[in-house]
């Protein structure tokens, strides 16, 4: 079980809209550069992607409130 490909996944699946959208439409391909084990795979792949879009948002809503404030 490799713990920083799976933390590596969701990162980019949370901060990049692009990635995030090619895991849901072919979760194979974009999972394919991540040395993740099969049950690594479909843990990943179960999340469905209103709730990826959700924690997403949540993220950026907060970044945005930090950049105000530092800036």
């Amino acid at each position: 079980m490799s713990k920083e490909a799976v933390e590596s996944v969701i990162g980019k699946a949370l901060l990049e809209t692009d990635f995030r959208h090619a895991l849901m439409a072919d979760p194979d391909h974009a999972l394919a550069g991540f040395d993740l084990t099969k049950a690594e795979k479909a843990s990943l792949m179960s999340m469905d992607s209103e709730t990826w879009e959700y924690i997403a948002t949540i993220l950026d809503r907060r970044e945005g409130k930090r950049r105000l404030a530092v800036g």
